[in-house]
């Protein structure tokens, strides 16, 4: 993991995007060995520079076939140590996932990446010192994702390099930009970064626009958050209340996924590394279930919004009962 200023503290979601461990982990963690975060601001669990360098490695000691049990309580030292000691099983529990590959666009990016220790979750497998350069090519890479730097944020540019790899994720950075153009860029869904910038930060960004299933296995992410799901339930008033059926099928997959995450730990306690990757694998096909019927969720809800435009009562307003339904949300 690059380095980063030991001041800064991360909400539990920066903290899984930057281990691999899901959040619901670290809260059972909390519960059962006293992993408690640094900070807490209200109900906001905030971990510390030091912590997120320790759950570093003591993923990589679970990724090994140790368990949790075995090396929570560890400290920094002694984990190093015990990294030292132990090399990688051939029977170890795998990470899934894979590293994201990245593309990187611009003269200053590529002098940032030389200067800096590039994070083994990133594979660049491209560079290019301008935008001109990457769209001339005629032999790109396969790119997940793509850092583009550009003097002045031009959102036809940042099109056309869309246009050459459209299924890869874009982080524009620029050094000058209208308010304008920061405005284009906003409705587009791309969250454009001032120059300088440090290059942990484009870490980040890039590993958020590729997704931690993606780099690690793990369950769809939420499409609703667990307020909208209660606004969603709340809002049902049909006659079957259908949706208020298929909420509750969700926060019951939620909580057998975790509950699947916390047995997997436990296995790997009691010494079952397969066990424990069989718990990880039905896990993971929970979220999948669980995203399916969320994207079910969001069908039905646009369905029950149109049908009470449609209504008999035009003077009522049935929109606003409703939580709004984003239909750009990725489905899986």
């Amino acid at each position: 993991m690059t380095d980063f200023p030991a001041q800064d503290l991360y909400q539990i979601g920066s903290v899984t995007a930057l281990t691999g461990i899901a959040a619901e982990r670290l809260r059972a963690w909390e519960r059962r060995y006293g992993f408690a975060p640094a900070e807490r601001n209200g109900k906001i669990r905030l971990y510390s520079h030091e912590q997120v360098k320790k759950l570093n490695k003591i993923k990589q000691l679970i990724d090994r076939g140790q368990s949790i049990s075995g090396v929570i309580q560890l400290s920094t030292a002694q984990l190093n140590e015990r990294l030292s000691q132990s090399e990688p099983k051939g029977d170890a529990t795998p990470r899934l996932g894979r590293p994201a590959n990245l593309a990187l666009i611009g003269a200053g990016v590529l002098q940032l990446e030389q200067l800096s220790q590039v994070s083994e979750t990133l594979n660049v497998t491209g560079r290019w010192a301008n935008v001109e350069g990457f769209l001339s090519d005629p032999n790109l890479p396969q790119v997940d994702v793509i850092a583009l730097q550009l003097p002045v944020l031009m959102p036809q540019l940042i099109a056309q390099v869309r246009e050459r790899r459209p299924n890869a994720g874009v982080l524009p950075i620029y050094q000058f930009a209208s308010a304008d153009q920061v405005q284009q860029c906003t409705e587009a869904n791309l969250n454009a970064q001032r120059w300088p910038i440090p290059w942990r930060d484009i870490e980040q960004q890039c590993l958020s626009l590729f997704g931690v299933p993606n780099l690690h296995g793990a369950s769809a992410p939420r499409l609703f958050s667990d307020e909208e799901l209660i606004a969603m339930a709340v809002a049902d008033d049909g006659t079957h209340k259908a949706a208020q059926q298929v909420v509750e099928q969700i926060h019951q997959l939620n909580a057998l996924s975790s509950f699947l995450n916390v047995c997997g730990d436990e296995a790997l306690s009691g010494g079952s590394s397969t066990y424990a990757q069989s718990l990880r694998e039905a896990a993971g096909e929970i979220g999948q279930s669980r995203a399916v019927a969320e994207s079910a969720l969001a069908t039905l809800m646009q369905q029950q919004q149109q049908h009470r435009i449609r209504g008999a009562n035009p003077s009522q307003n049935g929109d606003a009962k409703y939580p709004q339904i984003k239909t750009d949300r990725p489905q899986h």
